[in-house]
């Protein structure tokens, strides 16, 4: 007689451009790989909601509890670093550059130095945003939160 195995209980919260998703997880047998690389084989169960997180059976109210103040936490860093790059646009270094870039006629080079500079915008802006954020975990984040404070403070 085989031993049955307990379900799954790997999930984990993937961001894909502003969207978040619900990810599990399968590890693969070095003999049933494709790739020599590709250890774990990934299955989307979709956007992230509530009622996506209640319809796991097998997930404790602890991790869905968890993966809620992950998602929050991972949403205002985003939030953050949205906020900061139009603070940023509007400073004076980033303004000369975005008004030289303006002037290129080839269209091809211009975005490419576009691209450049929203790279760097995202650059300094996530710089930032970890320095606010440094020593925040999903749960300190949350008391901070429940305790009056907001994401305009940390702007300041």
């Amino acid at each position: 007689m085989t031993k049955k195995r307990a379900p799954v209980k790997r999930y984990t919260l993937k961001w894909i451009g502003k969207s978040c998703y619900v990810y599990t997880w399968k590890y693969i047998k070095k003999s049933k790989r494709v790739k020599v690389e590709q250890r774990y084989k990934w299955y989307s169960l979709g956007p992230f909601s509530l009622d996506l997180l209640s319809e796991l059976e097998n997930m404790t109210l602890e991790s869905r509890r968890q993966m809620e103040l992950e998602y929050s936490f991972k949403w205002h860093k985003r939030e953050y670093i949205e906020s900061k790059m139009n603070e940023l646009l509007l400073s004076p270094p980033f303004i000369e550059r975005k008004d030289q870039i303006s002037e290129i006629s080839d269209s091809s080079i211009k975005e490419q130095w576009i691209k450049k500079l929203m790279n760097d915008l995202k650059q300094e802006a996530t710089e930032c945003c970890e320095e606010t954020f440094e020593g925040f975990t999903p749960e300190t984040f949350r008391d901070y939160l429940n305790n009056g404070g907001s994401i305009k403070q940390l702007l300041k």
